[in-house]
């Protein structure tokens, strides 16, 4: 799941930091 702020700021999900729903980062496909 992505969760990102209102600003779209990276947030942790998971153990798990998404940039963006296109762009996950941490191996978090």
């Amino acid at each position: 799941e992505v969760v990102l702020d209102s600003d779209g700021e990276m947030l942790r999900n998971g153990g798990k930091y998404y940039l963006s729903p296109a762009s996950p980062i941490g191996g978090g496909a």
